[in-house]
C-alpha cells in the first residue's frame, strides 16, 4: 500500500464520527491535463486562511489517472459563510497537523 493511500485511511479514520467530520467554507475547482477531468477540492477549515499561521494548498495535485491536476477557474471559488461537513464523497485539502500545507484527499 503506498504512502498516500495509507495517510488517507488514516485520515479518514479520526473522522468515522459525524462530530469529527472535517468541515470546510472554500472549494477550488481543479482540472487533469491527462484525462481532462474537472472536480471540486473542497478546503478543510484553517487551510488558505490569511494571516499569522497561513497553510497553503497545493496549486498542482495527482489525479487519480496518473497526470496532473491544477487549480482552474479560479473566479468560480467558492466561499460560502458557513460550514458544511465533507461527506466521503467529496475530495478535499486535509489540515493535517503534521504537514506544511493541505494534502490532498481524492474520493
Amino acid at each position: 500500500m503506498s504512502n498516500i493511500k495509507r495517510k488517507m485511511k488514516k485520515i479518514a479514520a479520526l473522522w468515522k464520527d459525524k462530530e469529527q467530520m472535517p468541515k470546510a467554507t472554500r472549494a477550488m475547482k481543479y482540472r487533469c491535463k491527462k484525462c481532462g477531468k474537472k472536480w471540486w477540492m473542497w478546503l478543510q477549515t484553517g487551510l488558505e486562511e490569511h494571516g499569522e499561521n497561513h497553510k497553503p494548498v497545493p496549486y498542482i495535485i495527482m489525479c487519480k489517472c496518473g497526470g496532473f491536476a491544477h487549480h482552474v477557474d479560479w473566479h468560480k471559488d467558492q466561499h460560502l459563510q458557513n460550514e458544511v461537513p465533507i461527506t466521503e464523497s467529496m475530495s478535499y485539502f486535509a489540515n493535517a497537523p503534521e504537514s506544511d500545507c493541505g494534502v490532498p484527499v481524492l474520493r
